[in-house]
């Protein structure tokens, strides 16, 4: 509802426009100041600091570089980027800075990276008819507005990391089409049009300009903002200072921000600490398959799908010839399911398209009773967790309870606590005795409030590896009430690639360090963490991030090119044990019938297998 100004109000605010600059920018003492408000958050509750320092060679306390590159941009917008490329360059895909803007703008078309080229695989033919636009699905994007596709990728990739380098590369390629100023902050600079250069499959160039398709209002500038100005004591009454800001001009030559622990005590505004489900990233909507592109509509910018199929029920492959579907139609399906028959075998397929259900319980019943179906029906199973974006670890648990009938051993979390952290495991500790919880449960919280407290107290202390979900990290299969394993006991694979995200990253390391069966794919994507969202990170600018709080630990150590030994998910990803990639320009152009005929072959492996 809104209401008018009174004069008096309108008044002020006009004398204090006509006093203000019209096109003032943030400071630099301000843009120095809100680096270092960011970077404290991650000095305080990023848990992959050394992991990052020591493997990724990226040191986030080493701050000098970053403040000096803060102060010397031009405007407010070149200070959200240096902001961003900070965030980015921790190389971790629960992490990304944001500025509030609603604004984005699109291209009627989407692309993605097969065999290296970035290739057209989504067109809304109802904005750029094929009579005035004749590039079709699997057409090269060269360049938009003279910058080459290279250059773009390479730009975008800086705020915007998501652990693997191939997974990183795929996600700023859909930036190519799709610019959200909330992550791009020159995005409110772009023309109507766009000068687009697409070589077609004949080997020709053709230049189009295509219309950008914009919803929301830009953001300009941050400013202008007054800086507090700090009392200085034993000053005569009648001695006028020149203001003090909060931070002094030659900390710009500091090689830490550490040194600005005094002053930060004037900030009185406290972030407030979001702690969601993880992986409750804002998850786009998948957009249709190709071939159903030209009767689609271009979705508004929080529908856009960040990668063709990602977080979509149906698999983003057609499948198998004969395939009897079972779920994935109905409202009240969480899950794609059915059955085809290959070499001589019934094989049961069924894609988990996140580990985030609008209601789990519902979601674990519907499960299991495909497993108690599949059991019955079929000689082997195909599980899919390809472009699963994660979700709530306890959930891809009790699927995996339902997949086995045999006790395993899960994913444990090393947290960097933090002062709520710790009153919180102090009181539930309380809370357990009074209330008369299990002995179980109380000898449980106990020992995790000693570790919790004990990292705590210790110089950017982590905790060992914690159960999340239950009093141990040692799970028990699913069981009728006369303990008999109810689960799929017969041969599977897992389907995986660069976008099994998050607990789709855990369910892939359970599934492989429990020797459930062999993984089909190319690796996971790395995002190895438990994540707190929309933290503000500075009240100048008013931006926000998400921090990684914990790490995830697998069962087993691992050994992969380019990494030390390791329990970590972070960055390494969980590696295939058959190496299929379905990014191929085949794929793209004959619905993914190669990448279906390689795992079909490796489940029917499975079933040959002897026992």
């Amino acid at each position: 509802m809104k209401r008018l100004l009174s004069p008096v109000l309108l008044t002020a605010i006009m004398l204090t426009a006509a006093v203000m600059p019209l096109h003032a920018q943030l400071t630099a003492d301000q843009k120095s100041f809100e680096i270092q408000v960011l970077a404290s958050l991650y000095a305080k509750q990023y848990a992959p600091y050394e992991w990052k320092r020591d493997v990724m060679n990226f040191d986030l306390l080493d701050l000098g570089p970053w403040v000096v590159r803060a102060r010397a941009t031009k405007d407010d917008l070149d200070f959200y980027q240096v902001m961003a490329e900070y965030v980015g360059s921790l190389n971790d895909a629960h992490d990304t800075y944001f500025n509030q803007s609603d604004f984005a703008a699109e291209l009627p078309f989407a692309v993605d990276i097969y065999d290296g080229k970035v290739l057209i695989d989504l067109i809304f033919r109802s904005l750029v008819p094929v009579r005035d636009y004749p590039f079709v699905i699997g057409d090269e994007l060269i360049s938009i507005d003279g910058k080459s596709v290279a250059d773009l990728l390479t730009e975008f990739a800086k705020i915007d990391s998501f652990a693997n380098p191939l997974s990183t590369r795929r996600w700023a390629a859909d930036k190519l089409t799709f610019r959200a100023q909330g992550q791009l902050p020159r995005a409110g600079e772009l023309g109507e049009t766009a000068d687009v250069v697409i070589k077609q499959k004949s080997g020709g160039t053709v230049s189009y300009k295509i219309k950008w398709v914009k919803s929301g209002t830009p953001v300009k500038k941050i400013g202008p903002v007054l800086s507090p100005r700090l009392a200085r004591a034993a000053r005569p009454a009648a001695r006028e200072d020149k203001p003090l800001t909060l931070l002094d001009k030659d900390l710009a030559d500091q090689p830490s921000y550490m040194r600005t622990k005094l002053r930060m005590q004037y900030m009185k505004a406290r972030a407030k600490r979001v702690i969601p489900q993880e992986g409750e990233e804002e998850t786009p909507i998948v957009e249709p398959n190709p071939e159903s592109a030209s009767e689609e509509t271009l979705p508004n910018s929080e529908t856009k799908a960040a990668v063709t199929g990602y977080a979509s029920i149906p698999p983003v492959f057609a499948p198998p010839t004969g395939f009897a579907r079972r779920l994935g139609t109905g409202r009240s399906d969480f899950f794609y399911s059915g059955t085809f028959v290959a070499q001589g075998k019934r094989i049961g397929y069924i894609r988990i398209s996140d580990f985030d259900p609008s209601l789990t319980s519902l979601a674990v019943n519907q499960f299991g009773t495909e497993m108690t179906f599949m059991n019955a029906n079929t000689d082997g199973l195909v599980v899919d967790v390809m472009r699963n974006p994660g979700g709530n670890p306890c959930y891809a648990d009790a699927l995996f309870q339902r997949i086995t009938t045999k006790p395993f051993r899960t994913i444990g979390l090393e947290m960097r606590p933090t002062l709520s952290d710790v009153i919180s495991i102090q009181q539930e500790y309380a809370d357990a005795i009074s209330l008369g919880a299990t002995q179980n449960e109380i000898i449980w919280l106990g020992g995790i409030k000693r570790d919790i407290e004990s990292a705590y107290s210790e110089n950017r202390g982590r905790t060992g590896s914690l159960p999340v979900c239950d009093y141990t990290l040692d799970i028990q299969p699913a069981t009728t009430q006369a303990g008999v394993p109810t689960g799929y006991s017969k041969p599977a694979i897992l389907l995986i690639d660069e976008f099994s995200t998050s607990a789709a990253d855990a369910f892939a390391a359970i599934f492989q360090d429990n020797k459930r069966g062999p993984l089909v794919g190319v690796r996971t994507a790395g995002a190895g963490g438990a994540v707190y969202l929309g933290i503000p990170v500075g009240f100048y600018s008013e931006g926000f991030s998400s921090v990684t709080a914990g790490l995830l630990v697998r069962p087993s150590t691992v050994n992969v090119p380019g990494f030390p030994a390791t329990n970590y998910i972070e960055n390494v990803g969980v590696h295939p044990d058959i190496k299929v990639d379905y990014m191929t320009e085949a794929n793209l152009l004959r619905n993914g019938a190669d990448f279906v005929q390689a795992f079909t072959d490796a489940i029917v492996t499975e079933i040959n297998r002897p026992k």
